[in-house]
């Protein structure tokens, strides 16, 4: 699909790449036509960080990609894609040309959360039953990304249990769920992609807060480091 198949009103993620840090933002696109060559293109609205407008024109920004929930599949464009500001009648606006045309990801309609947080996992199996140290990478209300030691004994089908306590939100938690894949990683740990055993409002609003505040740090650091030309 094209990028301007996307409907009004959709949230777009805006993937971008500062020295060696990732950031992320989010944007909706409106409905504004503008006069130009480009075949396909959406217009968003603009970041606003301290009532100024935030332009991705930067030497110190690589634009890693635009991703989307569209028909209950996340889609991402991550080749010819450029961001640029521009003003209708004292509104700022974002244009977004691509000319690609992508497949939707092979994943279910849910954004992942970027995590890094330090918990345990505990596996729950016939004639197996204890406790490792975890680290939560990512997730979603759908799923959970686990970096483990690489001599754990999980394989795909495990039921597992999730724990651990975020202190910036003093929040914690206890997640059931079902290992569905493995892979062992180059410094000789093991990844853990999980299913969510059940669908968790709690959950669903731990991850909308964990967000916003993500989106905040992004914005603050690139307020901070970003250059503008």
């Amino acid at each position: 699909m094209y990028i301007d198949e996307l409907p009004n009103n959709t949230k777009l993620k805006i993937l971008v790449q500062v020295g060696t840090k990732n950031l992320e933002f989010e944007v909706d696109t409106i409905d504004q036509s503008v006069s130009t060559k480009e075949p396909h293109y959406v217009c968003a609205t603009a970041i606003q960080i301290e009532g100024k407008p935030v332009s991705f024109n930067s030497e110190m920004v690589k634009i890693r990609g635009i991703q989307a929930i569209y028909q209950n599949q996340i889609v991402q464009w991550s080749t010819n894609v450029s961001i640029k500001l521009f003003n209708v009648n004292g509104q700022y606006m974002y244009f977004i040309p691509c000319k690609a045309s992508v497949k939707p990801l092979n994943r279910r309609s849910a954004f992942r959360v970027p995590m890094m947080q330090y918990g345990h996992m505990m596996l729950q199996r016939k004639g197996s039953n204890y406790n490792v140290e975890a680290t939560i990478t990512d997730m979603s209300i759908f799923g959970i990304g686990l970096v483990v030691a690489g001599s754990t004994d999980v394989e795909a089908n495990d039921m597992l249990i999730v724990k651990f306590e975020d202190e910036v939100i003093n929040k914690s938690f206890s997640i059931r769920c079902v290992a569905v894949r493995t892979e062992m990683l180059e410094n000789g740990k093991k990844k853990v992609g999980c299913r969510m055993a059940i669908e968790s409002q709690a959950i669903s609003t731990y991850l909308s807060e964990k967000q916003r505040l993500l989106l905040e740090h992004d914005r603050k650091y690139y307020h901070r480091h970003v250059k503008e030309k």
